[in-house]
């Protein structure tokens, strides 16, 4: 009888652990599912960014469908919307980050990067309520062969499809002021990190045109 009722036991005990695996291998199927990168519902191009120490920016690309032995032209547009003049270092490599998403949402890194820099930054004055832009991106000879997107420290060389590029733009500490304009003048060093509204790129084949 003891025997009979340890059998009991055991097969009873066996089949509770095998409901419980049962449960817990669905649980982790459903998490890896819901985990998976989802497609990407178009955007609203050219959106200014939320101020940050009244500054505004945005990326604005001016031909955002390319053949794939073209690239893309991206400029970087800063807006004051506070009531002092802002100090902004521009053409610094080194402040502005991308992030690239295929159309599937799948994100996309670097093909490769720049080790070696050499940049020239510049102080730009933006008045209130005034906003300036500068190239982002390499054009010409310099531009690295073959790639869609070159922002000196990181290149992007795609396959033909769409994507989604975000980004952000920071400040470092700056040289004093007055090395830029001989006094101290009134405008207001700009310090802080703001976040780039999506673009949404496509790349064609050459075939398609």
């Amino acid at each position: 009888m003891k025997n009979s009722q340890t059998s009991f036991c055991c097969i009873l005990f066996a089949i509770l652990i095998a409901v419980v695996l049962s449960f817990s291998g669905r649980a982790n199927t459903e998490d890896v599912v819901l985990r998976d990168p989802q497609p990407i519902a178009p955007v609203k191009q050219h959106v200014w960014s939320k101020p940050v120490g009244s500054l505004s920016a945005r990326l604005v690309v001016t031909k955002g469908s390319i053949q794939e032995s073209e690239s893309f032209r991206l400029t970087l547009e800063l807006k004051n919307t506070g009531t002092q003049p802002l100090a902004i270092q521009t053409y610094n490599p080194h402040l502005l980050t991308l992030k690239i998403l295929h159309s599937a949402g799948k994100s996309v890194g670097p093909s490769s990067s720049r080790i070696d820099i050499i940049s020239s930054p510049q102080w730009g004055v933006i008045p209130r309520d005034g906003y300036l832009g500068f190239p982002v991106t390499i054009r010409g000879p310099e531009r690295a062969k073959g790639s869609h997107i070159d922002i000196t420290t990181s290149i992007w060389n795609l396959p033909p499809g769409k994507y989604r590029v975000s980004g952000e733009y920071s400040s470092e500490s700056p040289l004093p002021f007055s090395e830029f304009l001989g006094k101290s003048g009134k405008a207001r060093i700009w310090k802080g990190k703001v976040s780039l509204p999506a673009l949404d790129l496509e790349i064609r084949t050459n075939a398609d045109k």
